[in-house]
């Protein structure tokens, strides 16, 4: 991070940062207020760099996890819908590109089956345990409140928790790719998020560019979750109840993720072994 403007990469201006990025947020679910597509996005984004910023506001592991525990939770009540609608781009895509014809109706079926799949699972406000939206938002609003005031813990504090995050990173992505299971390729891919997001934060906050390494991350982060979302359809489709009349079609569609995995896959290994 040579030649950034330190003297705004304090923790309170971190702190600031994220307030700024929650508040609007925390407003409309006290309003009650619908959320549009766009606006469910926009929230989770917004949620998904708070909790990266996190990482680098508080040294004590245990405290930054129970903040962002509260967030993740925030976003999951508002994810259904937009779930649905990334699965749904996909199945357009797969329409468009698979070289077997299908069945009438089947791409609408299978859309529709994967929509209901997404709300089932989606955490509804009022549901879980009993806390909700409005209330996680104002919670996180508060837990913001003492790192606005701390004007002691300077750039070096914000520096070493991405210098920390980063070497996680670093280290779950080698790990990823030896071991090459999903669950080590999950983490590696929220790894690479935080360090994408912590990094946006604080060159927002000085005014400059990515560096070129984070700006290569931001790409590795987005095959990740293009190769997350893949995941998730096959997912989605081991708990749909395919009816007979679309069983054939169902085998190709799971033929078709199979294929783009692999695909993926060696996109991901190649670009985390600098290939």
């Amino acid at each position: 991070m040579a030649g950034m403007k330190r003297d705004k990469m304090r923790v309170c201006h971190v702190a600031q940062w994220c307030r700024k990025a929650l508040e609007p947020w925390a407003e409309k679910a006290a309003h009650g207020g619908p959320l549009s597509d766009e606006d469910v996005h926009q929230l989770r984004v917004a949620t998904k760099r708070v909790r990266a910023a996190w990482r680098v506001m508080e040294s004590d592991k245990r405290v930054a996890r129970e903040h962002s525990a509260n967030l993740a939770a925030a976003a999951r009540m508002v994810s259904g819908e937009r779930d649905a609608a990334v699965l749904r781009a996909l199945i357009t895509e797969m329409e468009k590109t698979s070289e077997q014809s299908a069945g009438d109706g089947f791409y609408e079926w299978l859309a529709d089956a994967v929509t209901s799949d997404c709300l089932d699972r989606s955490v509804p406000v009022e549901r879980g345990d009993g806390v909700s939206i409005r209330a996680r938002l104002a919670k996180a609003l508060d837990d913001l409140a003492p790192y606005l005031q701390d004007e002691f813990s300077g750039h070096r504090k914000v520096l070493y928790g991405m210098r920390r995050t980063a070497k996680k990173c670093r280290k779950s992505l080698r790990k990823a790719a030896r071991n090459d299971t999903p669950e080590e390729w999950h983490k590696a891919r929220r790894r690479v998020k935080f360090v994408v997001h912590q990094n946006q934060i604080v060159c927002e906050l000085a005014g400059q560019d990515l560096p070129d390494e984070v700006t290569a991350m931001r790409g590795l982060a987005r095959q990740l979750g293009e190769w997350n979302d893949l995941d998730n359809l096959r997912a989605a489709m081991s708990r749909i109840a395919v009816p007979a009349c679309h069983t054939d079609d169902a085998r190709s569609v799971m033929e078709w993720i199979e294929a783009r995995d692999r695909e993926m896959r060696d996109a991901v290994k190649k670009v985390v072994r600098g290939g």
